[in-house]
C-alpha cells in the first residue's frame, strides 16, 4: 500500500513537468499551497512514517521510494516547488536523515 501512493503523487506532479513558465508556477503553487494536492499527499505520507523506516524495522523499497521522491524535492531542480519542503514534514525528514546517514546509501547514492 505505501508503493501504491506514489502513483497519486506522479499523476499529479508529472503534468507540470511539461508546462512553461507561468503556467506550470501556477499550477506547482496550487498543488503545493495549503489545499493543494502535493500538500495533502505529503501531509498523508508524514502521518505514516512513525517508525525508523517506512514498513517494519529494517530498510526496504519502500523507504528508498520515498528517499527518491524527497531527493527530487530536496534538490532544487523542481522549479517552484521550494527545496526545503521535505523540512515541514518531520517524519519525512527524520527517515530522509536516516537514509542520508546510512553507509550503504552514501556509497551508492
Amino acid at each position: 500500500a505505501m508503493l501504491d501512493n506514489f502513483e497519486d503523487c506522479y499523476a499529479f506532479l508529472v503534468p507540470t513537468m511539461f508546462m512553461k513558465g507561468e503556467e506550470q508556477k501556477k499550477a506547482r503553487e496550487t498543488l503545493f499551497g495549503a489545499d493543494g494536492k502535493g500538500t495533502t499527499w505529503l501531509t498523508n505520507l508524514n502521518k505514516n512514517l512513525t517508525d525508523k523506516y517506512a514498513v517494519g524495522d529494517s530498510l526496504t523499497i519502500a523507504d528508498l521510494k520515498i528517499y527518491s521522491v524527497a531527493r527530487g524535492f530536496a534538490s532544487g531542480k523542481l522549479e517552484h516547488i521550494p527545496a526545503d519542503i521535505v523540512d515541514s514534514y518531520p517524519n519525512l525528514k527524520k527517515l530522509v536523515d536516516v537514509l542520508n546517514a546510512d553507509a550503504n546509501i552514501k556509497a551508492s547514492w
